[in-house]
């Protein structure tokens, strides 16, 4: 990584894509399982909106599971995000394209949501930790207090990022050549101009591979959770025995 622009470089100008390079496969890579866990969200999403708003069913806790769901599509957006600004971009399929581009506003956005969306992604966990606690301390109250604090948690997980992002506000995005073992091409979305100046990167010889590390963790919050949610949760099992005429309920959160 570094800290020059690609912005009007004839060589990056010029640069024609390969599809036959490392970069390539490792951006290819997570489609073979970010697509199936795709089918899996959206089938917890039917059966969400089914139980919660269509049934109003007391099977389940409906804030659990509104956080649950949120938590899965604030996910998958994180990683659309992510991808945008460090996988695609390494491919060398932008590189052309980008260093036509002076520095704007746009190409910064798509990575201050990469920042943004991670933040709210690390709070998820710690919002449903809370609200699992509650039947164990507050068992009489928990639909009380679990309307509560996802009314009121949810909005302040959505502002609270603001308060490590806002110096982005005025940045401009741009791209720059990956460096290490990257071929020539492989780039990625970064920013300059921000306020106060806050961030820098220590190691960037280094700090290269870890940032291709990096996003295979994101893979994982988004694909083995909602693959254990929708394998352990009893409304999962409800669901297919009532499709063989053998429902049986039973009381969960």
């Amino acid at each position: 990584m570094n800290n020059e622009t690609i912005h009007g470089k004839s060589d990056y100008l010029n640069y024609e894509f390969d599809l036959f390079t490392l970069p390539v496969l490792f951006a290819a890579i997570p489609i073979l399982y970010i697509l199936p866990t795709i089918c899996v969200v959206i089938r917890i999403i039917r059966v969400y909106i089914d139980h919660v708003f269509m049934k109003k069913d007391e099977i389940i806790n409906p804030h659990v599971f509104s956080v649950i769901v949120l938590q899965f599509v604030i996910s998958f957006i994180y990683i659309l995000a992510d991808y945008s600004t460090i996988r695609l971009p390494s491919t060398g399929i932008l590189t052309s394209w980008c260093s036509s581009q002076q520095p704007n506003h746009g190409l910064k956005i798509l990575y201050f949501l990469s920042v943004y969306l991670n933040y709210i992604a690390l709070l998820f966990p710690f919002l449903l930790s809370i609200l699992r606690s509650l039947p164990v301390f507050y068992p009489i109250r928990v639909s009380e207090l679990c309307a509560r604090i996802v009314r009121i948690g949810t909005p302040i997980m959505f502002i609270y990022p603001f308060l490590f992002c806002f110096p982005l506000f005025p940045a401009l995005g741009d791209c720059r050549q990956l460096l290490g073992s990257y071929p020539f091409g492989s780039i990625y979305i970064y920013w300059s101009q921000s306020l106060f100046d806050a961030v820098a990167i220590f190691h960037p010889s280094s700090s290269v591979y870890l940032v291709a590390i990096r996003p295979y963790g994101n893979d994982c919050d988004f694909v083995l959770v909602p693959w254990i949610f929708y394998s352990t949760h009893p409304i999962f099992k409800i669901e297919k025995t009532e499709s063989n005429g053998t429902a049986r309920r039973v009381l969960t959160l």
